[in-house]
């Protein structure tokens, strides 16, 4: 039997959030391991915790927290940015509402169509 169930949206992002930082977290510890032959009992060490802590918080059995992320990355000798950023939405991409022509001209839009605005836009 399988069970099928549902994300709202809030939860879809969270989730994909959570799951993006924690594939490129393993991604680096993974890569770190092979090219210096680290081992997870010295991660530990640097971190001061036990060897299982940091396999549990890599294996995805614990909750990062954000300082327990820049931990760790700081014992791979890494560093984190985060990019917060609006979604984009593709249909709003190809033109310009009213008021965003009169700021990026400086002039009032004429009251015509949109298109014929965007013509006037692309001859100015």
């Amino acid at each position: 039997m399988s069970y099928l169930f549902e994300l709202d949206p809030k939860a879809e992002a969270a989730s994909a959030l959570i799951s993006d930082v924690g594939s490129q977290l393993q991604e680096a510890v993974l890569c770190e391991r092979a090219k210096r032959k680290l081992t997870l009992q010295e991660i530990a060490n640097r971190l001061d915790i036990g060897r299982a802590q940091v396999h549990r918080m890599l294996s995805g059995h614990s909750n990062l927290t954000l300082r327990s992320l820049a931990e760790i990355v700081y014992a791979l000798d890494y560093t984190v940015t985060i990019n917060i950023e609006p979604k984009t939405n593709e249909r709003d991409c190809n033109f310009f509402e009213p008021h965003e022509f009169r700021t990026i001209l400086g002039k009032t839009p004429p009251s015509q169509s949109l298109s014929q605005v965007i013509y006037e836009f692309d001859d100015a």
